[in-house]
């Protein structure tokens, strides 16, 4: 049976989709045959996995991953049999409800974000016996140690959910990434630096929560279940 993760924040530039792609980048190095289907309307995740214009319903392969493959499907989310879907939500309030995957990546970049997080909590739901919500903080180092203590004060009322403590670091690597098309870690300069390091090792740590890890001979040296 495959695994269903979805990426999701009610608030727009937060960098769902910058999760989405990476974690379909280290899924990629550890062999693991992936869907990135991006729910999004603007269709970012296609644009920058395959460096081609968006069409409803099209499958693209993306360009150098061998094992991951693209759909773009605006605002519906298909029902899809494969070892790994990843889900790029789009912002709006109503997606919350749109998906019931194993698990919700929940990145959040201040109060604003947390605020419209919690006002369609009620909504979301992962599948039965899923791993639960996993929120992160992106711009760690602006946001502080109080907001991660606050982001787990507001949540201890709430099952499933969790707090990934490090958070990602704001970098430069990781805004370029986007523009360039490629990973953060692309630049040997960039694969040790704070957010860098971080970013993979969320994208790492969601994987494994799905009880994933490199397929013999598809993954990384050093690197097990």
């Amino acid at each position: 049976m495959g695994r269903e993760l979805a990426f999701y924040v009610p608030k727009g530039g937060v960098a769902k989709t910058t999760l989405s792609v990476h974690t379909a980048y280290v899924a990629n190095e550890w062999g693991i045959p992936t869907m990135v289907v991006s729910v999004d309307r603007q269709g970012d995740a296609v644009q920058w996995l395959t460096e081609s214009s968006v069409q409803d319903g099209r499958v693209y392969d993306a360009k150098g991953l061998q094992h991951v493959r693209v759909l773009y499907s605006p605002n519906n989310v298909p029902q899809i049999d494969h070892p790994l879907v990843i889900l790029d939500l789009p912002p709006y309030p109503e997606a919350a409800s749109w998906a019931t995957p194993h698990a919700f990546g929940i990145p959040l970049d201040g109060r604003m974000a947390i605020n419209d997080l919690f006002s369609v909590l009620p909504a979301m739901r992962c599948r039965q016996g899923g791993a639960g919500f996993f929120m992160t903080l992106c711009k760690a180092d602006a946001a502080g140690k109080r907001f991660v203590a606050t982001m787990k004060q507001a949540l201890a009322g709430h099952r499933g959910y969790s707090v990934w403590e490090p958070g990602i670091a704001d970098n430069h690597a990781i805004k370029r990434s986007g523009e360039r098309f490629e990973p953060a870690w692309g630049d040997p300069w960039a694969r040790k630096t704070e957010g860098v390091t971080q970013l993979r090792s969320y994208c790492e740590f969601m994987l494994r929560q799905l009880g994933l890890g490199p397929v013999s001979g598809g993954g990384r040296k050093g690197l097990g279940r």
